[in-house]
């Protein structure tokens, strides 16, 4: 009892999990111009290690954006941003709130000797009696050294991102303007999920499906590492033409109004595969039998299917809206809006109809804080008061039946496609 008494689980997590926090942020910026032509340029780097000692962060950032003024009146702005992130991490949950908790060792569980050596934690499932012992002690180490694989596991995000903007502004009279701008961008997000051999949930999964008889052990998914990749790439188009008016009179009046539309296109497409019984070292793998019926644990947890959750899949979503509004004010203080917009997408529906809605808004303000009778001490108070008519989609649905293609009979219909009859619905609602 006295050895138990000196034991807190926190301590081994704060000398081998947890880490002080140490980021660094490095950038240089140029700029130069004259009163036709201003630019700027930075780059800057992140490196950041978390708290966790599996965790990193790193990114790198260009940046260039350049004003030309040929006319007076004519206002040409172009940017380009490029992006380059990558996030590492144990695929393995490392984090106290939840190995911490443990399974019957809370709050005595200790992750090292005095020496420093890994000791074997029972916070996985199954009762140690029945890991050691199964298929008379042949199937894979089942036991759980937390501080030995601490790095048999890890997930690798990277997102590359570029990303172009231009803007035109003209001013065709006092006070009115006009404006179109076009943006383009596009992201590269590779995935990496591994799991080696040295993982105990690696170990487990190929224990799982192993099967045995008293002379051999087959394991019907291969021995070796899990590799997971996917990729997504996605392609952001967008463009705006807009009008503006501001006018101000007698001190007193200020009037601002704009118009305008715009356009956004959106693809995506993406793509997951997983390797089993695959080698680093040489980047090798092992093909598996899909779709093929074994027995669980050699049958004490029944039949299960060997399933192939490898997928592709796209979408391409399109947005048109057409906007205007208008905001008055009287000595800085009495304010009056409203705005009108029809949103178009061709995720709305089949009927034409359904394909865009109008929305509105009325509005009104009081800056109180305006006001001689306020006191100083208050910078700022404003009543509002607004009412309109707002809506949105659900963009993960489609008002077209959808059909599914698998690798494998679905797990209700037996075969190897399935078809969803989704009726999608737009949710309005007025506000005020």
């Amino acid at each position: 009892m006295d050895r138990l008494r000196g034991i807190d689980m926190r301590d081994d997590f704060l000398k081998y999990i947890y880490r002080p926090t140490f980021n660094q942020q490095y950038n240089i910026q140029l700029k130069g111009g004259s009163e036709k032509v201003n630019t700027i340029m930075s780059l800057g780097y992140d490196k950041n290690l978390k708290n966790l000692v599996t965790s990193s962060y790193e990114r790198l950032t260009v940046k260039s954006n350049t004003q030309i003024r040929p006319l007076d009146k004519l206002l040409l702005d172009f940017g380009i941003t490029y992006t380059d992130s990558k996030s590492k991490d144990a695929d393995a949950n490392w984090d106290y709130n939840v190995m911490g908790r443990g399974m019957g060792n809370f709050p005595y569980m200790e992750l090292a000797d005095k020496y420093g050596k890994a000791l074997i934690v029972d916070a996985i499932g199954y009762n140690p009696a029945f890991r050691d012992t199964i298929a008379g002690g042949r199937l894979l180490d089942w036991k759980f050294r937390p501080l030995d694989e601490l790095y048999e596991t890890s997930r690798i995000n990277k997102v590359r991102e570029v990303i172009f903007n231009t803007n035109v502004k003209y001013e065709l009279l006092p006070k009115l303007t006009i404006s179109a701008n076009y943006a383009y961008q596009r992201a590269s997000q590779p995935t990496e999920i591994w799991r080696g051999l040295g993982s105990v949930d690696q170990r487990a999964t190929l224990n799982y499906y192993a099967s045995w008889d008293p002379t051999a052990v087959t394991y019907n998914m291969p021995k070796g590492d899990y590799l997971n990749k996917q990729q997504r790439d996605n392609v952001t188009q967008m463009g705006r033409i807009q009008v503006n008016y501001e006018k101000i009179w007698s001190g007193l009046h200020q009037l601002n109004l704009l118009a305008g539309t715009e356009v956004r296109q959106i693809r995506s497409d993406a793509t997951s595969n997983s390797f089993w019984g695959y080698n680093r070292e040489n980047g090798n793998f092992t093909p598996v039998q899909w779709g093929k019926t074994v027995p669980a644990l050699n049958g004490i947890a029944g039949q299960t299917i060997l399933r192939d959750f490898s997928s592709m899949d796209g979408f391409t979503n399109r947005y048109r809206a057409y906007f205007a509004n208008a905001n008055y004010a009287f000595k800085e203080r009495y304010i009056f809006s409203g705005s009108v917009r029809k949103d178009e997408s061709n995720l709305f529906g089949v009927k034409t109809n359904d394909k865009g809605k109008p929305f509105w808004s009325l509005g009104s303000s009081w800056l109180i804080s305006k006001e001689f009778f306020l006191p100083d001490e208050i910078d700022l108070l404003k009543l509002r008061v607004t009412y309109g008519y707002n809506g949105n989609v659900n963009n993960s649905t489609s008002a077209y039946p959808i059909m599914y293609r698998e690798s494998m009979p679905h797990y209700i219909s037996n075969q190897p496609m399935h078809i969803y009859n989704l009726h999608l619905t737009r949710a309005c609602a007025g506000k005020g």
